[in-house]
């Protein structure tokens, strides 16, 4: 890892981001039922590519000889 220095002043801001961040974070998790958050995933286009039967890249034979290999 590599190691930066930054100013007192911008350490704060970054400071003050992360804090806005994780307020978000907290109220939407607190105030979202998980059904709704289920529901909203759904809605998101970014996962869309999983309906795609071409994505599914795994057969079944390779899904048996994979479990065959771990018991």
């Amino acid at each position: 890892m590599q190691k930066i220095t930054i100013s007192k002043e911008e350490y704060d801001e970054l400071k003050q981001k992360a804090f806005k961040i994780s307020l978000i974070d907290k109220t939407i998790h607190e105030n979202t039922e998980l059904k709704q958050l289920m529901k909203l995933q759904e809605k998101q286009k970014s996962l869309e590519f999983l309906h795609d039967s071409r994505e599914d890249i795994y057969s079944e034979k390779d899904l048996k000889e994979t479990w065959k290999k771990e018991l």
